[in-house]
């Protein structure tokens, strides 16, 4: 039977060649059809990447960003959301060598400090300004900056030049009075007196590019550190900055919901202006207008599938009536030469069948090599395909098994 439908292929090149063809460039446009999709794909994946939304801890006003009160809830809060990548969390600290007592103690702090959980904590700050010391330093670890962020030991990194100018080098110890910044609640702001203790310069930095609206500080210490030192004083913790990135932007809703259970409020231009931190700015405008663009391109392409499908079909239906037009009396013959009513109708079928597939076969490895479509695309687009086509070409062939043979014969007589 296949030898039969291949030598009526052969018989009738030139139809053989139109369906050949048919089927290749329909193939084709169906890989660049689901290209499409599978791009847009793609691109919602990678929007995130492209376009990141960015969180932000402000005051109610949404004036600032830095030098706030940010309660320990809030803050742990942030490190532990699941929606949550990337926190950047600091407190502003100020700091002096030995111990200082007495009314001139402002004098006296000539450094400004950071305790931060990652370079980035600090606008323009990068983890390749700074040189960290190791065992050969009397250091108990190799340092590095992973190393340091996440400790909680009493190290710190000083400005190169700053360390320079007291002669000050990495593996030294020093003793440092360290202040923070105290909002009370009448309203008035004051440094008082955290802690005095020896740190272990770990390192040394040289910001260069340092874009902050703060002081530039003179001395870094770990995040968690600093909040140990708040608790080993019994003084209640707060940070001065934080900002993150969504892990996925696509679950905004359930993330906004984990943070107004919070008590997060969204931003209030004509609240009072004071350094609470718990209004939250959310960058997503761009991010949104972007995925709401692509899912309804997606959507677009999606909801014209089951008329592509129609199509094909109808492709298929068209493409056999044509090819299968002055083959009655064909198919006559084979019938009245002793060829089962079954076996006739197949043989028809297979040639048309077996052109078909021949077809989509080289419309998918031209879509593969110009269109570079994926192996499971290019499959899928083949499977359905061919089903749609078959079953067009099924439709317009089946009227032959209600052929009337002798009545063929005898018109053709």
């Amino acid at each position: 039977m296949i030898r039969r439908a291949v030598e009526n292929g052969i018989r009738y090149k030139k139809k053989t060649i139109l369906n050949l063809f048919i089927c290749m460039i329909t193939v084709i446009l169906l890989n660049a059809y689901m290209g499409n999709i599978a791009g847009l794909d793609k691109q919602m994946e990678e929007l995130p990447e492209v376009l990141p939304v960015k969180g932000t801890v402000c005051n109610l006003k949404g004036t600032l960003s830095s030098g706030l009160k940010i309660k320990e809830r809030y803050v742990d809060g942030i490190l532990e959301s699941e929606y949550i990548d990337d926190p950047l969390l600091s407190i502003q600290l100020r700091m002096g060598n030995g111990k200082i007592e007495g009314d001139d103690y402002l004098d006296r702090l000539s450094y400004y400090a950071a305790g931060i959980n990652d370079a980035a904590a600090i606008p323009g700050f990068l983890e390749s300004e700074i040189t960290f010391a190791g065992k050969e330093q009397g250091l108990s670890t190799d340092m590095d900056a992973q190393t340091f962020f996440s400790s909680r030991e009493r190290i710190c990194i000083m400005d190169e030049e700053t360390a320079g100018r007291q002669g000050i080098v990495p593996g030294d110890t020093i003793t440092l009075s360290t202040y923070y910044t105290n909002f009370r609640q009448d309203h008035a702001i004051v440094l008082e007196s955290l802690d005095v203790g020896e740190y272990t310069v770990a390192g040394l930095m040289n910001m260069e590019n340092y874009a902050g609206v703060e002081v530039q500080p003179d001395i870094i210490i770990p995040f968690e550190n600093a909040r140990d030192i708040f608790y080993e004083n019994g003084i209640e913790f707060y940070a001065s900055s934080a900002s993150f990135l969504l892990k996925d932007p696509y679950e905004i809703n359930g993330f906004k919901a984990e943070m107004e259970e919070l008590q997060f409020l969204e931003i209030l231009p004509g609240a009072e202006y004071w350094y609470d931190g718990y209004g939250l700015s959310i960058r997503d405008e761009t991010f949104i207008q972007a995925a709401e663009q692509l899912i309804r391109n997606k959507n677009l392409l999606m909801g014209m599938l089951p008329f592509l499908g129609v199509a094909v079909l109808c492709i298929g239906y068209v493409t056999a009536s044509l090819l299968i037009k002055g083959r009655k009396p064909e198919y006559a013959i084979m019938r009245s030469l002793g060829q089962g009513h079954g076996s006739s109708f197949m043989t028809i079928c297979l040639e048309y069948a077996l052109t078909a597939l021949a077809g989509c076969i080289l419309g998918s490895i031209l879509g593969a090599v110009f269109l570079k479509g994926k192996a499971e695309m290019l499959l899928f687009v083949t499977g359905a395909f061919l089903v749609c086509y078959f079953l067009g070409e099924a439709a317009a062939l089946w009227p032959l098994k209600r052929l009337s043979v002798m009545t063929v014969l005898s018109q053709n007589d």
